[in-house]
């Protein structure tokens, strides 16, 4: 996970509010996305929570310092939200998770559209490029299985191409 600390600025109402040392935890991602996915996967929906406002425009944001290899307080591993969670039932939040760690631009950003779409859009980006699978012409998501995001996919996810070897455990985590 890392831990990326930013300063800019927002629109609430037509008013530009200001901040400054705000905290975004999200899962690791090639460092030319970084600044793409705070801006637009993870500084809306976190920063709605902590200012308690609704985020209508993003004015501006710096990415003042970044943190890799993000542990908790009490020096845990943090994880992405969606792992261990079923991909048919996924948040907002756990599909913005998901799209970060798999590197998956096809998943729909934050309120853009509505989520039993997205998670869809997800299903299928998620099977085709990270487990290999084809779909015809006729799939039909309602009748498609369910399963889990399994959690020994946080271990080296951000790059795709390597989903089967660590799901099979034949791939640890190492960086290429």
């Amino acid at each position: 996970m890392l831990r990326v600390k930013c300063s800019g600025a927002f629109r609430n109402n037509k008013e530009m509010n200001d901040f400054d040392n705000f905290e975004i935890i999200m899962p690791d991602c090639p460092d030319e996305w970084i600044k793409s996915n705070c801006i637009n996967r993870c500084f809306t929906r976190m920063a709605e929570k902590v200012f308690k406002k609704r985020i209508d425009s993003i004015h501006s944001l710096y990415v003042d310092s970044v943190e890799k290899d993000y542990k908790a307080k009490d020096g845990k591993e943090i994880k992405p939200s969606c792992c261990g969670k079923k991909i048919k039932s996924l948040s907002w939040d756990e599909l913005q998770d998901l799209a970060i760690m798999f590197n998956l631009r096809e998943i729909p950003l934050y309120r853009d559209g509505d989520l039993r779409r997205a998670r869809e859009i997800a299903y299928k980006q998620y099977c085709t490029q990270i487990v290999g699978q084809v779909f015809g012409k006729d799939f039909n998501y309602a009748a498609a299985i369910d399963f889990s995001i399994p959690d020994v996919v946080t271990k080296r996810a951000e790059y795709k191409g390597n989903a089967e070897q660590v799901l099979s455990g034949q791939d640890i985590g190492e960086r290429v």
